[in-house]
């Protein structure tokens, strides 16, 4: 026992040693990363819009009861009809549980209240409880339905989220709280299995007429195939759940790269590309880095989810780019013509100094 005992303590020693440098070299790698997050937070949040972003993100409570606009289906008259009533990004907020797995969840709650001799009770609890936290959390400061914040005598009906973004350190760099239905689903995947297993403990233990027509007391033949009561019944809720998250064709992402592309990677000249737009546009942004990764030419600008302030200071204050990519269509501010800004000292035509400005910054295409 005491040799035992000495070993015991020499690998708990160890673990904690190891466990220990892994902590810290974790921080040393990705403190580059931290700190520039939360230099650029900071500087967002003193600007007064960040929570603001935080809201707007957020999840609508309906999106949860609604099927994804990727249905085979459903899809269509999902994305016509009613997303464009959530204020947030539409990939970010869908949390679509499925009526189905609803149904079973309900299962598993019903061993939690009234089978409290069952030994998997805590596990229930501990994932009912993950549910709830994380389900409440994801709709973020403000609960809203159908496009609209709810609101009572006039004030609007705040969550737990408004105060944990203030509360809980790091927190507040997470913009989009509907990326915490991924713990969501997790709880839920989790009290489906248990409410499956609480249905089939009730079937097999009913002596009612009704489950001996329709499933058999042991087994039925089907189309010459014996299936017992389990197999039916996790095959019709297999088939219910696979239709409520039907996705087929699934949509993805197409790796072809133009054929211009092909050609400037044969140049072996230095130098520089610029897309139209792409600091201002991230779907055409992230494609033109995509490209990136075969012709290898430097690009002028790009996207990147954490950013320093000043990043763009450059397209922002150098003629003819700065007109490309911030001003008119794409960009945030409205067309002016062909002169630049009035803060500027000196004031020049785009299109007599264009030329000479790409040459300048040797920009090809």
């Amino acid at each position: 026992y005491f040799t035992n005992n000495i070993l015991l303590n020499k690998m708990i020693k160890k673990s904690i040693i190891l466990i220990f440098l892994f902590i810290v070299m974790g921080i040393i790698s990705i403190y580059p990363i931290i700190n520039l997050s939360l230099s650029s937070d900071q500087i967002i949040k003193e600007q007064g819009n960040y929570f603001e972003e935080v809201v707007y993100y957020s999840p609508d409570l309906v999106s949860f009861f609604v099927p994804s606009h990727l249905h085979t289906f459903f899809g269509n008259f999902v994305y016509q009809t009613i997303s464009h009533l959530w204020k947030s990004k539409i990939t970010e907020s869908s949390g679509f549980m499925g009526y189905s797995v609803i149904v079973l969840v309900i299962f598993s709650i019903l061993t939690l209240i009234k089978d409290k001799s069952n030994p998997k009770r805590k596990d229930i609890f501990y994932w009912v409880i993950v549910l709830l936290f994380f389900f409440v959390a994801s709709l973020g400061p403000y609960l809203r339905v159908s496009g609209n914040i709810v609101t009572l005598a006039g004030k609007k009906l705040s969550l737990p989220y408004g105060l944990l973004y203030y509360l809980v350190p790091f927190l507040s760099l997470g913009r989009i709280t509907g990326r915490l239905i991924a713990m969501f689903m997790l709880a839920l995947s989790i009290l489906a299995g248990y409410g499956y297993d609480k249905i089939l403990r009730f079937v097999h233990n009913s002596f009612n007429p009704f489950f001996s027509v329709i499933l058999n007391i042991r087994k039925s033949s089907f189309i010459g195939f014996n299936i017992s009561k389990g197999n039916l019944i996790f095959s019709i809720f297999t088939i219910l759940i696979l239709f409520e998250f039907l996705v087929v064709p699934f949509p993805m992402s197409s790796t072809e790269i133009p054929s211009i592309y092909h050609q400037i990677a044969l140049d072996n000249d230095d130098y520089n590309l610029l897309e139209i737009p792409i600091s201002t546009n991230y779907q055409l942004a992230v494609k033109t880095e995509y490209y990136q990764t075969l012709h290898g030419k430097n690009l002028i600008s790009g996207q990147v989810g954490r950013v320093s302030p000043d990043v763009f200071s450059f397209e922002r204050n150098i003629p003819l780019v700065r007109e490309l990519l911030h001003v008119g269509k794409w960009g945030e501010q409205p067309y002016r013509g062909g002169d630049l800004f009035e803060q500027d000292i000196l004031v020049k035509n785009i299109d007599e100094i264009g030329l000479d400005v790409l040459n300048w910054y040797n920009i090809r295409y």
